[in-house]
Parts: C-alpha cells; sequence; structure tokens
C-alpha cells in the first residue's frame, strides 16, 4: 500500500515541480529588471541577490523538490506508523531506542544548517569576486588592456588569493559536515546495534521463533529506514528553507522611488533644478557629489564639462531617476522626483550613457524595442 500511494504521488509531482521553480525565477527576474537602479550598483544588493537566486539555480533546490520532499516524507510516515504498531506489540524499547536516536540526529543536521546560513554571507562575497575576475578575463573588451598593462599577473594573483581564502571556508563546512555525519553513523550503529540486541535476546530466552526473528529482524531495518527518511528529508528541507528565507528577503527590499501611482508629467520641456544635492557610492568615505545646487531652465542647452571622475555621470544619473541623493532634493517642474511615477518618468528621458549594449537585433529595434 505504501508502494502504491508512493508511485501515486510521484507520478504526479513531475508536472507541478518545474512550473513551480520556474514561476519562482520568473519573478525573480522580474524583480531584478524593475527595481530601483541604485541597488542593483550596490555590492550589499547584489549579495543579497546571490543568497536569493541560489533556490531557482537548478532541479535540485527546493522550488522543483518541494514535491518530491513532501511526498518522501508522507509515505515514510505512513509506513513509520504501520511498522510502529508491529513492533510495539514485540517491545516498545525498541521503538522508543529508535526514536530518540534518530530525534538526536536531526537535531545535529539542524545545527549543522543553521552554522551555514549563518556564515553563508561570508563565502557568497568571495564567490561573487572570484566571478567578477572571471568574467573579466573572458571579456574580449578587457583582453587588450590585460596585454597592454602587462596586468595578467596581477589578476592571477588575486584570483587565487580570493580562491584561496573560498577554499579556507569550504574546509571549514566541511569539517562541520563531516562531524555530523559521524556523528550520524556512530548514533546510527548504536540505534540498530540495541534495537538487534533485543531482538537476539528475545529469540536468546525462547520468546521468539526462528520465522518471527527474520519477520522482526526485516521489520526493525525497514523502521530505522522510514525514521532516517523522514529525518533527512526534513533536514534538507529545513536547510535549503533557510535558502527561501533569502529570497523573500530579497523580494522583500523595498524600493525607494516612487512606482505608486504619481502626479502627471509635464507635457513640454519642464525646468529641473538641483537642491543642496551629495552623493556618495555604496562603501564610499567621500561624497562623489557634495552640495550642488543649478537650476535648468525648460529648453535651456546645458554643456557639463570637467576631468574623468569628477562626477559628471553621477550627476546625470541622479537627473535621471537611477540614483537616490545622500543629501538635498531633486526638482522638476517644481515637484520632486519621488512626486512621479519612477516608470512614467523614464518614459520622458532619453540618455545615451558612454557605454552601452547592443542588442543583436536590427537598428531599428534596437532604438525602438519594437515599439515602432
Amino acid at each position: 500500500t505504501v508502494n502504491i500511494i508512493y508511485k501515486l504521488l510521484q507520478a504526479n509531482q513531475q508536472k507541478y515541480a518545474l512550473r513551480n521553480r520556474m514561476s519562482f525565477m520568473s519573478k525573480l527576474y522580474e524583480g531584478a529588471m524593475t527595481c530601483d537602479y541604485y541597488k542593483i550598483e550596490d555590492p550589499a544588493f547584489q549579495t543579497k541577490m546571490q543568497k536569493g537566486t541560489y533556490i531557482t539555480m537548478s532541479n535540485d533546490t527546493i522550488t522543483e523538490k518541494i514535491f518530491s520532499y513532501i511526498k518522501d516524507i508522507f509515505s515514510n510516515i505512513l509506513g513509520l506508523v504501520t511498522y510502529s504498531v508491529l513492533i510495539w506489540t514485540l517491545s516498545p524499547v525498541i521503538v522508543i531506542v529508535l526514536f530518540i536516536t534518530t530525534v538526536v540526529l536531526y537535531y545535529a543536521g539542524k545545527i549543522n544548517a543553521d552554522w551555514t546560513q549563518k556564515n553563508k554571507e561570508k563565502w557568497i562575497d568571495k564567490d561573487r569576486r572570484i566571478n567578477y575576475v572571471l568574467r573579466v578575463l573572458g571579456d574580449l573588451d578587457s583582453a587588450k588592456d590585460v596585454r597592454l598593462y602587462g596586468i595578467a599577473g596581477w589578476f592571477d594573483r588575486l584570483y587565487h588569493s580570493l580562491l584561496g581564502e573560498r577554499v579556507e571556508w569550504s574546509k571549514k563546512s566541511e569539517k562541520r559536515s563531516f562531524l555530523a555525519k559521524l556523528l550520524t553513523a556512530t548514533l546510527t550503529l548504536l540505534r540498530d546495534g540495541l534495537a538487534y540486541g533485543i531482538l537476539i535476546f528475545q529469540i536468546a530466552k525462547g520468546g521468539l521463533s526462528a520465522s518471527e526473528f527474520v519477520f522482526y529482524f526485516a521489520l526493525i531495518g525497514q523502521y530505522s529506514h522510514y525514521l532516517w527518511g523522514i529525518i533527512n528529508t526534513y533536514n534538507t528541507m529545513y536547510s535549503q528553507s533557510l535558502g527561501v528565507t533569502n529570497y523573500r528577503e530579497l523580494m522583500d527590499d523595498k524600493d525607494k522611488f516612487n512606482h505608486a501611482e504619481g502626479i502627471p508629467f509635464p507635457q513640454y520641456a519642464p525646468e529641473i533644478e538641483f537642491r543642496n544635492v551629495s552623493y556618495a557610492y555604496p562603501g564610499a568615505n567621500t561624497n562623489t557629489i557634495k552640495d550642488i545646487s543649478f537650476r535648468i531652465h525648460g529648453g535651456e542647452k546645458i554643456a557639463i564639462v570637467g576631468l574623468n571622475g569628477a562626477g559628471k555621470t553621477t550627476l546625470i544619473k541622479l537627473m535621471c531617476g537611477l540614483y537616490l541623493p545622500k543629501d538635498g532634493e531633486i526638482v522638476v517642474d517644481g515637484k520632486p522626483i519621488s512626486a512621479y511615477n519612477i516608470e512614467n518618468y523614464y518614459k520622458n528621458i532619453a540618455a545615451v550613457f558612454q557605454k552601452i549594449d547592443m542588442l543583436p537585433l536590427s537598428i531599428q529595434d534596437n532604438l525602438t524595442f519594437g515599439k515602432v
């Protein structure tokens, strides 16, 4: 009966599993494309994004495996209840021993999962840096600079330094995992040894026939299998559910620009004013732009001139509503940018930055994005 139910659940789970993961992934990418731009350049948000994407990266993650986990737990519980009744008639002590040791195994797995979640951010940051170095080294646009300025050695040292730091965290993680598995193996040996010992004692004193011994021997083995199946699956679910927490933290990260309904954008060239605006990039100790004020009248043409790194592009990104001022206010037609729906605000801006990405489409599609 247990096997029949298991097969029925297995047959129906797959059609929902992939669809579920794709749904999570779709929401994630939609959020990444529509969230405030300033987040994308923030290293802290990049780490949060990398942590949040783990549950959608493969078909072994909880967003796809959840149905399999539920199926396994349900069938194991059904088998456990059935076998518990049978073993209890022989010796309640065996059931109690098997149950207590399995609960201890559960907490051992939980402690290891909690440690991994607590320290995950420390090695995810290393992974992000390593991936960045590899991406730069594989970028054809960087190839000429690597050769002209002789920086291949510097990149090599940087990569191996980051890799060494990442390996140290892998060693710590593997060490804890090994200790947890060693504890599991030891407790499993003690658990099964006590259960089989009681069984042998029963047949030795004449309380069991040979056929009954074989029957209960098989029952205990299968009972242990069901118990371990529940604990192992639950521990895996618990560990991966912490990744769901990361996903939810990412999706719940609040935007600061106005994505709700805003005031209508003026149908004429509006006046733009910066009022004591300052801006510093995430993690920077100094402001790129400090206490700057100016006004551009409607229809006025302005050239902003300055040295590299003076903050010209930063200024334009602030004006475009891509960055938030650290201090001060940007006013368009007498209203702060936050008064406008930010998507509608973007529709009224045309910006061509130094670095652009051409899509592998026609010139018309690159200019209009299909809105001919």
